[in-house]
């Protein structure tokens, strides 16, 4: 069976893709110009999509981590924050309170 992988997104303005099973981490994304809110494999999982408060989505390549395309066109982007109760309601609706770690899409393949 084909490892588990994840891709996480961080306000460092990179996403991530890691080994699940042994914890490391496999590429970096570099090229958003603020927090990356989200990350999501493809069905395939070849490549990955970002999602940015820079108002971008970027198309990655998964294994070499090139950025293969930058889709832009928004003019207001954010994710919303409540103060009461500490949590972050991300653009594809996942909540993740201050204590926890989430992430955001998982392939196996």
């Amino acid at each position: 069976m084909a490892p588990l992988r994840i891709a996480t997104a961080s306000y460092d303005r990179t996403a991530r893709l890691w080994d699940a099973a042994s914890g490391q981490c496999l590429n970096i994304l570099h090229g958003h110009d603020r927090p990356v809110l989200s990350a999501a494999f493809s069905r395939d999982g070849s490549q990955v999509l970002t999602a940015s408060a820079d108002c971008t989505a970027r198309l990655w390549d998964a294994e070499s981590s090139e950025c293969l395309r930058r889709l832009e066109g928004h003019e207001a982007c954010h994710s919303q924050h409540n103060q009461d109760r500490a949590e972050h309601v991300l653009d594809i609706g996942q909540r993740i309170d201050s204590s926890s770690i989430v992430p955001t899409s998982f392939f196996r393949g």
